[in-house]
């Protein structure tokens, strides 16, 4: 047996190859080992995307999904597009270098999306703890995709991001007017089941289109009204597009959405008019040709809109109705609910229980989907919840500008509204990607501001 030979001088200064990973900040700006992953996760995400605005639960329903219904397997519980889009997001983080990493450089990069996603884990915790994988089952699709949707966006191209936006107001304009020929022929395309139970007979009829409930409907077809100025078409057909997408929302019978929509923007445009022609950038005949144009429009919409029943629900229930006074007797809930209740939560059966006691039919629910998800998760996991939402809501006002910001400001008052955001809905990550994809899109408003000022007489003759 032979002793070893004893090492080398330059064996023993010589250190061991240790893998080391690059620093968050260099992963984040690694770019992807092969150009073909970008590509497939780009076209994974815009076919996610597409599918959120072509299968609504009623859709998946009738396909044989048990997507809300009671039963089914797990993956029929998660909406098809999300599949896509968290695949495209597990394509892009793995191509950039170590998952951990580049999901680490985002979180540190969007302090406010981390404090979004890190309660909202948390939400889903208590939520799991409390009420089983049934009071959960909504928070993937509602609550945490819009995280999901974000971060595959910041990686993705800006000829991807404009192909989504494409995508996304081709079938918002497509979705309008299914809704403006379902309310003509007074006949749905597809049935409206919520919860995979009987079709939904109301008393005045309102179209769901492709996007399923009327209210999210409207409450999409309102907040994402000024995507249309983003695209890079001319401004006749902007304008057609912003007058049939408005037109849509008062199809769909929102009265909350089509009111503040038409308040909102029209004070929004109005303002952003008066601001230009101050500034000269309009000339006199373009001012009168405008205004004499928008009468004659605006008298022809008016009978149109009479003439085909568009908005029947709405013109009829300007009013306190039913409606609205479900909305106020719901807050009799808390006379039900003890100490323990407020801190902790209900379950969602219990809930409905407490609807039937304080008048509820079978057909109406608790339009509020804050009180909703205060019910269900108590004081504890409420309050993590408005924290979560609150980060959202503010980095969605500080990535949005101009349209996009009153959009911002109407979603919040149009979701809290109904109760949407407390079920199965792909509302929030929708509006999400295309306050995302605009945030650096110059709109028609910025294009007139940065354009030339014309002459006028006064400053040719000064």
């Amino acid at each position: 047996m032979t002793r070893a030979d004893p090492p080398t001088t330059l064996d023993a200064n010589r250190r061991p190859r240790v893998a080391r990973l690059p620093p968050p900040h260099e992963t984040a700006m690694t770019p992807a080992r092969s150009p073909r992953l970008p590509r497939l996760a780009g076209w994974l995400f815009a076919s996610g995307v597409a599918l959120y605005l072509l299968l609504s639960a009623p859709a998946l329903s009738l396909l044989g999904i048990s997507y809300e219904a009671s039963g089914g397997a797990f993956f029929e519980k998660v909406h098809p597009g999300t599949w896509l889009i968290a695949l495209a997001y597990a394509i892009l983080i793995s191509s950039r270098g170590h998952p951990f990493r580049v999901v680490g450089a985002q979180l540190v990069a969007q302090p406010l999306l981390a404090v979004y996603l890190a309660c909202q884990l948390c939400v889903l915790g208590w939520t799991l703890s409390r009420h089983g994988t049934s009071g959960a089952a909504f928070m993937l699709d509602t609550l945490l995709m819009p995280f999901v949707c974000i971060a595959t966006l910041m990686m993705l191209d800006s000829r991807q991001r404009y192909r989504c936006l494409v995508i996304v107001v081709t079938l918002l304009v497509l979705n309008t007017l299914l809704g403006l020929g379902e309310a003509v022929a007074q006949a749905r395309l597809i049935p409206l089941r919520l919860g995979g139970a009987d079709e939904v007979i109301d008393d005045i009829f309102r179209p769901s289109a492709l996007l399923g409930h009327p209210l999210t409907n409207s409450m999409v077809t309102a907040t994402l009204l000024p995507a249309v100025l983003y695209l890079r078409i001319s401004m006749v057909w902007r304008g057609l597009l912003v007058v049939l997408l408005w037109v849509g929302t008062l199809a769909f019978g929102g009265r909350t959405g089509f009111l503040l929509a038409t308040a909102l923007y029209g004070a929004y445009f109005m303002f952003a008019g008066l601001r230009a022609t101050i500034q000269g950038r309009f000339t006199y005949l373009q001012l009168t040709g405008a205004a004499f144009v928008g009468m004659l429009g605006g008298a022809a919409l008016v009978a149109a809109v009479f003439a085909a029943g568009i908005g029947e629900r709405i013109f009829k229930s300007l009013s306190w109705d039913g409606s609205a006074s479900v909305r106020y007797r719901v807050w009799n809930v808390f006379d039900h609910l003890n100490s323990t209740d407020l801190l902790i939560g209900i379950s969602p059966e219990r809930i409905v229980s407490i609807g039937t006691r304080i008048g509820l039919e079978a057909s109406e629910a608790i339009e509020n989907f804050w009180l909703v998800l205060f019910l269900q998760m108590g004081v504890v996991g409420f309050i993590p919840f408005v924290v979560a939402m609150a980060c959202l809501l503010t980095w969605l006002w500080r990535a949005s500008g101009g349209p996009m910001r009153v959009a911002v400001v109407l979603f919040v008052l149009v979701a809290s509204s109904n109760n949407s955001l407390a079920t199965k809905t792909v509302a929030l990550a929708v509006f999400s990607i295309v306050v995302t994809i605009t945030r650096r899109l110059p709109t028609a408003a910025a294009a007139v501001a940065s354009a030339p000022v014309k002459p006028t007489l006064r400053s040719a003759a000064g």
